[in-house]
């Protein structure tokens, strides 16, 4: 019977969508601040680093409401009122998550 070796564990690849390291918040952040903002960093205002960041904190945040607490768009309007003003504004925002994340390729990788 083969043995498996348990001693060396990979942690799973962190989405740059979601992901906690500072690698992932800053590929998040020049991801935002040039897709979203429309923006290259050397033309960028004060108010565009400020809005790009601002969409890299709440998909984390959006994130783990949704994911991780498994919390439904009208929980999360009502937990969070100063980051969204309705429900649809969360539904519209997940999508825009999910396809996201449906095409990161390190976890399409994970995923097999």
């Amino acid at each position: 019977m083969a043995v498996l070796n348990t001693s060396i564990v990979m942690p799973p690849p962190e989405s740059v969508r979601t992901g906690r390291s500072v690698e992932a918040i800053k590929r998040d952040f020049t991801d935002n601040l040039f897709c979203i903002q429309a923006r290259f960093p050397a033309v960028a205002t004060k108010n565009d680093y400020y809005q790009a960041l601002a969409y890299t904190v709440r998909d984390r945040l959006l994130a783990r409401c949704a994911f991780v607490e498994d919390l439904k768009p009208r929980q999360i309007v009502k937990a969070y009122p100063a980051h969204w003003k309705d429900e649809r504004e969360v539904s519209v925002e997940l999508y825009r998550l999910r396809r996201l994340l449906r095409n990161d390729p390190d976890l399409r990788r994970m995923a097999g």
